[in-house]
């Protein structure tokens, strides 16, 4: 886990690691909707850019839902599939 988040509170600065590994395995396609991403307002705090990464690479329609958080519907293949994020 490598990405870093500042957090301030009180004056004081707090640095937060976030990361992720997951993976899934389906005896058929399965569609998913996955909210993995680092919430938009906290964007600014952010001191790494997200580079997800998603083995094997399928493609994904991007969108905001009605509470601010970033999410991504796809289509997991047949067998395994894995998210990270470092």
């Amino acid at each position: 886990m490598s990405s870093l988040i500042l957090r301030e509170q009180r004056g004081t600065a707090t640095l937060i690691r976030v990361g992720y590994e997951i993976s899934f395995q389906s005896p058929q396609p399965a569609p998913m909707i996955v909210l993995l991403s680092i919430h938009p307002e906290r964007l600014p705090t952010i001191r790494k850019s997200e580079q997800p990464r998603v083995t094997p690479l399928v493609r994904a329609t991007e969108y905001i839902d009605r509470f601010g958080n970033r999410c991504s519907r796809r289509v997991a293949p047949q067998g395994r599939i894995a998210f990270s994020f470092q």
